[in-house]
């Protein structure tokens, strides 16, 4: 049996601060894809599997999955695109849904534009 794929978006309760050669960046949000979402989230509570998650872990930053619905690569690349991923956040917006539903409209309906 083939489990379908989730895209699934984590919380910060605080911003993660990271500096590099660029400069300062923030992030407060992790967008990510697995056909085994409770199995990924242990992954990322342990400090494994993705480099922001390692990172948040080990400064020990509180965080929480808000949400997972079903979709594959094109769903979590064009969420992770926006670059505003607070958009679709229960926690930090409670209109989040209406976003949500807005970009995989214009997934489904391929507005190059947006994407």
């Amino acid at each position: 049996m083939n489990k379908q794929q989730e895209v699934y978006l984590i919380h910060f309760d605080m911003p993660y601060v990271a500096q590099s050669g660029k400069g300062k960046k923030t992030a407060q949000h992790y967008c990510g894809m697995s056909v085994r979402v409770d199995e990924r989230m242990e992954d990322h509570r342990t400090g494994q599997g993705n480099p922001l998650m390692r990172a948040v872990s080990r400064k020990g930053i509180p965080w929480r999955p808000v949400w997972s619905i079903p979709g594959g690569h094109a769903l979590e690349l064009a969420f992770k695109r926006t670059h505003k991923l607070a958009k679709y956040c229960p926690v930090c917006n409670p209109s989040y849904q209406e976003y949500i539903d807005r970009l995989r409209y214009k997934l489904e309906h391929g507005d190059e534009k947006f994407l």
